[in-house]
């Protein structure tokens, strides 16, 4: 050490002690989390280079609280209440442990901090030696709270200050840039008419309209509230600066808004004249004032007091327009804001931002895209009335809004231009517009980038949808291809999409601004580039995988394209995204270059198959036959085409469906000899069930036998379980009930084990398996059973939306759980039923009629007796206008039913029996719930006064099933006849 340095540690230094004072004070109070960001604080100071570290969801801060990145130093911080041995041992073998698996070769130096509040510090030194021989290839050492002083004692007097905050003002000797100001007498005549100005002065702009972005401005002012300090970004002409206005004007109220334009107010010492006047003049509040006045006072001592008053008279500081090299001198009183936090109420706008590392707390950073659709035709037809002008056309607004997007400074000089042209012929000068507004594009954003930065912004314009940061190695070789995408995003020409995704986006303006400077230019070799930015992502979404097919295209890579189109296809089926396969299917068939794959049609064949469209899925099996030159796509679509006819004829009644099996036979033979196993067991499969189903039972049955041994020979559990299923079915037809429960039990287990072998699930086999058993099992009257199996079905409907399917699932779970009594859930699955029935028209025989009988049941073991007679009268009125016999409700005291008797025994013959609790009156019930439901429906009224009720005083001794007697009342049409000589002897409909 120098003698001159020695000597200067010698004497006594205010400033250095108050520091030292404040260093050691903060040390002892703060938290763990605390003295990890004043660590931060100084090395951010001490070393260029430094990078702090932050949590991040689950993958937390990987072992690292900050690093040298150059060197590969990397920095673990410990600042516990009390340091004992036996947990400092753990923690710097947890922690080196765990950096040394994260980062591997990337760490050379490990650096242990530690900070000693009381006491003796435990041996560290001995632990970090005993470490150092584990690790002999990296270097190990520390830094104690001692050493982090040593290092701020180098800082300068500023960078001190802004970690430790300004000294008090009488320890200061130095004049400050302002007093040098003061003393030439011109900050004294600014500030002497600024104390001479009235309110004016302080007016903020007022936004003439403003349209839209609603959900933006409530982010900022509930940022505003929670954070403190809020920047918004954007691109030139974005609409930043009336956002700034329209939310000044909402807070007004609540807050006395101070605005500040950063173009005018370029300086520290012309904005601290400004908040000055602003806190004499608003509140009387002289103490900045006086300040400025003072000898020797520094910069941070007036920023200081400036932050003081503006949050202690609740003010809202508005920075329109700062840029972060023309304002630089604003930023110690950004960094005083900062570390107020939420007391301090400031919003920035700005072109440009890249202060967040320098700053205590990071403020919340909103980037402003471009308006909507309707937001921007709103702002458009605004303008127009107001120059007295007619407004746009649709044509003339769908092709600007296409070109320029929603951005507002183009928006309003699109509409400005008409007062000079015809809006009907403006249509013809939009080319002329549009040539003004990429100039503007061209000025204002691309040329006051850096090289770099232009060049990689033009290569990653070829990306026509969000990508990750990966990209930035594919599409430059230079080494600051970091820094300049960097640049980017400081600019907001590049945006992250989200907080919590790692995509980002080109601001859709000047992407098209790229495309149309030069379309051509090495268009090739970038989607090349392209091309080769997709293929290295580990993990892709549909959207990149679509993005590499048509790159891959326009690379002149059509086996690299039709792979990946296939992959997509085949992964979105597997995932039963079925819409999501017909969208992408109609864009490639609607595409010039892949309108002939054969396999599209293929895989769109599958997404209308499970979605139940049968009829349109051989369709598509048809044309993949016809265009695919692919055998196994050839002979896939010949067997799925037989097995779609054999679904067809099971569910419908088919006069032609001889003609249908042989069609089915036709293909099955001519694939019987094909390399493809799945292929040729299928057609097996339905060839023996055909012959079983016209006839030759044991022909049939045989050849399924022979085909379940071979395929089980082969390990193929997707067909085993096919050939099982239709097993069960030739049994269903042969009324052998235990063997049709055992193959479809045997046809489940092999699914799982598909599942588990190939990590595939066959849906559509998987819902008829379980709905065949629920059905079954529901005429056996193991109801429980039965609805294990429909709760899967309804699963199963529910994911694939199948409205249809689903409301017939939940008919029959819902009907279930009634015979259970288990009312409840009857109910919801059946009041469901009725949304869907009604919702999507669903004209099934009887199905809207059903669900309101059953519906009736529920709510009145509910004790719900309005909505059951709402529903029973429902039910009435759509049976007498569809012409259909209603069910028979039968009320009865429950005093009147013989204990035994079961409500369950009646619905066999389209009857129910509904007993009322003892505690309630059958006439009164009924009058007051009927009187309601037509106070609320009178579409019913006429129903409810031909209503005729059947009720029985003697108890039961026998229902109404099958083969029992009914009581010898009249019937309930109103014949005057004997119910089982009129009603009682018509066929019951099928449920």
């Amino acid at each position: 050490m120098s003698e001159s340095l020695n000597s200067k540690r010698d004497e006594y230094d205010p400033l250095t002690y108050h520091h030292w004072q404040e260093f050691e004070i903060r040390r002892l109070k703060m938290s763990g989390d605390d003295f990890q960001q004043l660590f931060e604080d100084i090395m951010v100071r001490a070393r260029p280079g430094f990078v702090r570290v932050r949590p991040y969801g689950n993958i937390g801060d990987r072992k690292c609280d900050g690093l040298f990145r150059d060197d590969s130093i990397f920095f673990q911080v410990y600042s516990p209440d009390e340091l004992e041995q036996a947990k400092v041992q753990k923690k710097i073998d947890e922690d080196l442990n765990g950096a040394v698996a994260h980062w591997r070769d990337a760490l050379k130096t490990w650096v242990f901090v530690y900070n000693v509040r009381r006491g003796v510090p435990p041996d560290i030194l001995g632990t970090l030696q005993e470490k150092q021989k584990q690790y002999p290839g990296i270097k190990i050492d520390h830094l104690s709270n001692d050493d982090l002083w040593q290092i701020i004692y180098q800082l300068p007097l500023q960078q001190r200050a802004e970690i430790l905050g300004a000294p008090p003002v009488h320890l200061s000797d130095e004049k400050s840039s302002l007093e040098l100001l003061l003393l030439g007498g011109q900050t004294s005549r600014i500030l002497s008419n600024s104390l001479e100005n009235d309110e004016s002065d302080f007016v903020y702009p007022s936004p003439l309209c403003f349209f839209g972005r609603e959900d933006t401005i409530e982010r900022v002012s509930d940022a505003i509230q929670n954070n403190g300090t809020v920047i918004v970004g954007g691109i030139p002409g974005i609409g930043k600066t009336a956002l700034a206005a329209k939310l000044a004007q909402q807070l007004d109220n609540q807050y006395s808004v101070l605005w500040l334009d950063c173009e005018s107010y370029s300086q520290f010492e012309q904005v601290i004249v400004k908040i000055a006047s602003f806190l004499s003049m608003r509140f009387g509040d002289h103490r900045l004032s006086a300040a400025l006045k003072l000898p020797n006072i520094d910069r941070n001592y007036y920023a200081a007091i400036a932050t003081d008053g503006l949050c202690k008279h609740h003010c809202l500081f508005i920075w329109d327009q700062f840029e972060c090299k023309s304002n630089q001198s604003l930023v110690p009183l950004l960094k005083l804001s900062s570390q107020l936090g939420q007391q301090s109420k400031l919003l920035i706008t700005t072109q440009e931002w890249s202060l967040t590392p320098e700053l205590l707390n990071p403020p919340l950073l909103i980037t402003l895209s471009e308006l909507s659709w309707q937001e921007s035709l709103s702002l458009m037809h605004y303008h127009a009335q107001r120059l007295g002008i007619n407004e746009p056309t649709e044509d003339i607004f769908k092709l600007a809004y296409s070109r320029i997007g929603g951005h507002p400074y183009f928006l309003c000089l699109l509409i400005t231009l008409s007062e000079v042209f015809p809006l009907d012929e403006l249509l013809d000068e939009v080319p002329c517009f549009i040539d003004e507004a990429h100039a503007y594009i061209q000025q204002k954003v691309f040329d006051i980038l850096p090289p770099d930065a232009q060049q990689l912004l033009l290569d990653l314009s070829v990306l026509r949808s969000s990508f990750q940061l990966s990209s930035i190695k594919i599409f430059t070789n230079s080494t600051d291809g970091y820094k300049a995408f960097e640049m980017l995003v400081r600019r907001f020409v590049i945006t992250r999409v989200s907080q919590d995704t790692s995509y980002y986006v080109m601001h859709g303006l000047v992407k098209e601004w790229c495309d149309f400077r030069d379309p051509l230019l090495n268009s090739l070799e970038l989607h090349k580039k392209a091309v080769a930015y997709y293929q290295s992502l580990p993990e892709k979404r549909y959207l990149d995988a679509l993005e590499l097919t048509y790159h891959a295209l326009e690379a002149g890579l059509p086996e690299v394209a039709r792979e990946s189109a296939e992959k997509v296809l085949m992964t979105a089926i597997y995932d039963q995204k079925y819409d999501l396969t017909l969208n992408i299917t109609s864009n490639f068939l609607n595409t010039a270059k892949t309108k002939e794959w054969g396999f599209v049609h293929h895989f769109r064949g599958r997404a209308l198959r499970f979605k139940e469209q049968l009829e349109e899925a051989i369709s598509e099996y048809k044309l993949s036959l016809s265009k695919s030159n692919d055998s196994f796509y050839r002979d896939a679509a010949k067997s799925e085409i037989a097995g779609l006819i054999l679904k067809l004829v099971g569910q419908e009644q088919r006069q032609d469906k001889v003609e249908l099996y042989e069609c089915a036979s036709k293909y099955c033979n001519e694939i019987l000899n094909t390399e493809n196993s799945r292929v040729k067991f299928n057609a097996l499969t339905i060839l023996g069930f055909i012959e079983a189903d016209t006839g030759n039972t044991d022909k049939g049955l045989s050849r399924l036998s022979d085909a379940l041994e071979q395929a089980i020979k082969e390990d193929l559990p997707d067909q085993i379980s096919g050939i099982y299923f239709n097993l069960a079915k030739v049994y269903k037809k042969l009324h052998e009930t235990s063997k049709q429960i055992e193959c479809l039990k045997q046809s489940q287990i092999f699914q799982q084990q598909m599942l588990e072998k190939i990590g595939i699930c066959n849906i559509e086999a998987e819902y008829f398996t379980s709905l065949s058993l629920g059905c079954l099992y529901s005429q056996l009257k193991e109801y429980s059973n039965s609805i294990r199996s429909l709760e899967r079905c309804v699963e199963i409907d529910r994911d694939l939306d199948i409205a249809r399917r689903l409301a017939h699932s939940l008919y029959n779970l819902g009907r279930n759980h009634c015979l259970i009594k288990e009312f409840g859930s009857a109910y919801s699955n059946l009041h469901e039923t009725l949304e869907l029935i009604r919702k999507n028209s669903i004209k099934d025989e009887g199905a809207e009629r059903h669900a309101l009988a059953w519906l009736t049941v529920c709510s009145w073991y509910l004790c719900d007796f309005e909505k059951a007679f709402e529903f029973y009268l429902e039910h009435s009125f759509i049976c007498k206008r569809q012409r259909k016999f209603p069910y028979t409700f039968f009320f009865v005291s429950e005093l009147s039913v013989k204990p035994g008797t079961d409500f369950l025994m009646f619905h066999d013959k389209q009857s129910f029996m509904l007993a009322l609790p003892a505690q309630y009156k059958f006439e009164q019930i009924s009058q007051l719930s009927i009187t309601k439901v037509v106070e609320r429906r009178p579409e019913l009224e006429q129903e409810a006064t031909s209503l005729r009720f059947a009720e029985f005083e003697k108890p039961f001794t026998k229902g109404f099933g099958k083969d029992q007697q009914l009581p010898n009342r009249r019937c309930l049409c109103g014949s005057g006849k004997k119910y089982k000589l009129c009603c009682g002897r018509k066929e019951r409909m099928p449920l």
